[in-house]
């Protein structure tokens, strides 16, 4: 069976350019213990792949692209430039982690977290950023790099119930299937069914906010 895809974040770094991660996540292994690693699939929209007068050649903004990208996600490796539908994509390679919370802090890793929480109903999934990522990103902003915005962060995530048991959860300020949900309660993600989420606003920018804040980016709780 194809796994579904989880979508976990477009972002404006560049100029008129958006990034996107892109990786498959299964609710197992969100919510057993021990944390794992998974290459995702990162996308960068570029203006083209080669140079406007040489085709030979790389164009500025994929050079562009590749420079942002390695120096705010340095583990990531390039693989391709593609056109698809009229649009250019720089393609790289992402680890990220997930699995259930260890009960303690994960080390500074750099990297995009998916972690579930124990709660006295269930249990609840949130998104992360490691401090260092945060602090790369305001950096690039602040020696005028990009314009990056994390009011233009859009965090889109499909959940894979691999289980083989039927789920009961709440979706929590979120879009679902585009439509605007503030709480939907006690819904069922079926066995072998998959949902695609994207975060409302105030959740996607949070994933950005420094850790002192105490905010997380939580769209699923209550899971049981």
């Amino acid at each position: 069976m194809k796994r579904k895809i989880l979508l976990i974040a477009m972002i404006t770094i560049l100029v008129g350019c958006k990034f996107g991660v892109r990786t498959t996540i299964p609710l197992s292994g969100l919510l057993s213990e021990g944390i794992k690693e998974i290459n995702s699939d990162l996308f960068v929209e570029v203006a083209s792949c080669t140079d406007f007068e040489d085709s030979r050649k790389p164009s500025q903004t994929l050079t562009d692209a590749q420079k942002t990208v390695a120096s705010t996600l340095p583990e990531a490796k390039f693989k391709e430039c593609f056109t698809q539908k009229m649009v250019s994509w720089a393609s790289f390679t992402l680890p990220i982690v997930y699995g259930r919370y260890p009960g303690e802090r994960l080390k500074d890793d750099g990297r995009l977290h998916i972690l579930s929480y124990p709660d006295k109903e269930g249990q609840y999934i949130a998104i992360e950023a490691a401090e260092s990522l945060k602090k790369r990103v305001n950096e690039h902003n602040s020696k005028g790099y990009s314009d990056f915005d994390p009011s233009n962060l859009l965090i889109y995530v499909t959940i894979d119930n691999d289980t083989k048991i039927d789920k009961k959860m709440d979706i929590v300020s979120s879009f679902v299937q585009e439509k605007p949900a503030m709480l939907i309660s006690n819904t069922t993600l079926a066995a072998n069914q998959y949902i695609e989420i994207r975060l409302s606003d105030v959740a996607t920018q949070a994933v950005l906010l420094p850790e002192s804040l105490n905010q997380q980016a939580i769209f699923m709780r209550n899971i049981h």
